[in-house]
């Protein structure tokens, strides 16, 4: 005879039973929720930083316009780079030039041990606004040669050590004195022969020291890297 099926000792409900998740099943749950926070909170994070950034730049547009308009005629703005770029082009070979003059000049006053006191900056500043008429026309100088008082202190620094640097290469004579005096007496300033001689000195010093400067200046250049690219 054919064996008898055994039967389930399954009791049947009438609810349908549910199935029967496995530890592996149970773990992925949790983590699938866990990646869809994670990349919620950066998307959160990048959304925060984008929003940063356009109410700093709304800030320097407002704050800082000069940063981006440089002016507006007639609702039609000039921008400040299309500004920078016609002053770069005008101007900035001898910008650059007299740039790179004022590191050659500091370093080779580095090396020899040279310096320029404040005091005697302030000194010639004081020289300076005699010569022009006081310190509002001084600033008024300035202003036309677009120039601020700091430019100004840097240039006479500048021009106090290359002074020291040639001055021991400049030699005065009696004779020359004695020259110049005949030859520029009417426009020499009228005082004692003592301040006048020392005038005399001062100016032809400075002569002297203008011929030696091109020499001893294409000398330190020619011993000098300088790769220009502009």
């Amino acid at each position: 005879m054919p064996a008898r099926k055994k039967k389930s000792t399954a009791r049947r409900s009438g609810r349908s039973s549910l199935p029967v998740q496995n530890e592996s099943d149970q773990d992925l749950q949790p983590a699938t929720s866990e990646t869809t926070d994670t990349g919620s909170s950066v998307f959160s994070g990048k959304m925060i930083v984008f929003l940063a950034v356009i109410v700093i730049l709304l800030g320097l547009v407002i704050f800082k316009k000069e940063w981006f308009v440089a002016a507006v005629v007639d609702n039609k703005p000039i921008t400040t780079w299309e500004l920078n770029s016609v002053l770069q082009r005008r101007f900035g070979a001898r910008i650059l030039d007299q740039m790179i003059d004022e590191i050659l000049i500091l370093q080779e006053a580095e090396k020899q041990g040279i310096s320029v006191s404040d005091a005697e900056v302030e000194e010639k500043v004081k020289t300076v606004e005699s010569q022009v008429g006081g310190r509002e026309a001084l600033l008024k100088f300035l202003d036309l040669q677009g120039m601020t008082e700091q430019d100004l202190r840097k240039q006479l620094m500048i021009k106090a050590l290359v002074d020291q640097i040639l001055v021991k290469n400049v030699k005065i004579t009696d004779q020359e004195i004695a020259d110049f005096l005949s030859k520029n007496q009417e426009t020499l300033p009228a005082t004692d022969a003592a301040t006048q001689k020392k005038f005399v000195e001062e100016a032809i010093k400075e002569q002297k020291v203008a011929e030696e400067f091109q020499k001893w200046y294409e000398g330190l250049k020619n011993k000098s890297k300088i790769y220009r690219f502009y």
